[in-house]
């Protein structure tokens, strides 16, 4: 008797067991989430009965978190199968993986001052895109190709957004390079007349002269200009981006020289010594010094300095050993030897 009741008492637990499954699994709570995400994008699903586990169909997601709440995060685009299950239980959700498209920007990354440029977007899936722009002096700002007018450095970025409501952002930096310089020694250039004198331009990548006339060529940084009167040259350089610049060339010629540099000098007006030198001169005028020129044989400035005093001390011991002339107040050099 004892044995048949110790046998219905064990049915009995193994029926209760039953039933407690049955309205466990009764009890499982519907997955809560989004229907779709696209690649990249993280999301949380969250079902309201605790101490279960998730998983996925689909190697397109990543998916962790246990009891309640799980973080999901596509990878690549396609469908798939969330599960979370309870003991014998289980609840199911679809999640669709949408495509991200990758945007990138091409133009020129470095301009002229007050130039335009032109910036195009691209995007790796080749489909159907909302651009939008941002940032200063833009042509456009719903578009894919944007013609900005830069005077300074501007950084834009473009939003591209695909029919699935999948975006990316890409960011260009549009570089304006600083007005570019020429500059031409010697500066004066002062021969006699019928002489010679070699310019050299340097801040450009390329150069052009003019007039052609008295020089021995137009397009290279270092012509030699052969003159009789005094005259004005020109030249116009473009450097690696395109800015251009150009400045005056006097090629002044002294009418009272005969000997290819300039060498008389009023005396009355200034006298200097030692003369030869060999680390400093000093130079004397009636009237206030306003500048002084050394000139080499080539007719090149070697040294030049303002001043407004009646004596000037100049060193000269950086000068090569050599003839040289010395320029007071931009009048007719006169000659003097460094030793």
């Amino acid at each position: 008797m004892k044995r048949k009741y110790l046998g219905l008492a064990l049915q009995l637990l193994m029926f209760l067991a039953i039933v407690g499954n049955s309205a466990k699994s009764l009890a499982l709570s519907a997955i809560s989430g989004p229907s779709s995400i696209c690649v990249n994008q993280t999301v949380i699903f969250t079902d309201a009965t605790a101490g279960g586990t998730w998983s996925s169909s689909s190697s397109i997601v990543t998916i962790s978190g246990t009891s309640g709440t799980a973080t999901i995060t596509g990878l690549s685009a396609g469908t798939t199968t969330i599960t979370y299950t309870d003991g014998a239980s289980f609840v199911t959700a679809t999640l669709i993986v949408y495509p991200k498209p990758v945007i990138w920007i091409s133009g020129r990354d470095s301009i002229c001052p007050g130039s335009h440029d032109t910036l195009t977007a691209h995007d790796s899936l080749s489909e159907m895109l909302y651009y939008v722009w941002h940032g200063a002096y833009t042509s456009c700002a719903v578009c894919d190709t944007n013609i900005p007018f830069c005077n300074t450095t501007q950084t834009y970025s473009i939003t591209a957004t695909n029919a699935s409501g999948c975006a990316d952002t890409a960011y260009f930096t549009v570089h304006v390079s600083a007005s570019h310089q020429i500059s031409v020694s010697p500066s004066p250039a002062i021969i006699c007349r019928d002489s010679s004198i070699q310019l050299l331009a340097v801040g450009a990548a390329g150069y052009l002269w003019y007039p052609v006339s008295g020089l021995s060529c137009t397009t290279c940084p270092n012509p030699v200009a052969t003159d009789s009167v005094s005259t004005n040259y020109f030249v116009s350089g473009i450097n690696s981006y395109g800015c251009h610049d150009t400045t005056l060339v006097a090629v002044t010629v002294d009418t009272a020289c005969t000997t290819g540099i300039p060498i008389e000098m009023s005396k009355d007006a200034m006298t200097f010594y030692p003369n030869p030198a060999t680390s400093e001169i000093y130079v004397t005028s009636n009237e206030p010094i306003t500048s002084i020129a050394i000139i080499n044989a080539l007719g090149q400035i070697t040294y030049q300095q303002n001043f407004n005093i009646g004596q000037v001390r100049v060193d000269i011991r950086f000068l090569p050993a050599g003839t040289y002339f010395i320029r007071i107040n931009n009048e007719i050099a006169q000659p003097f030897r460094k030793e």
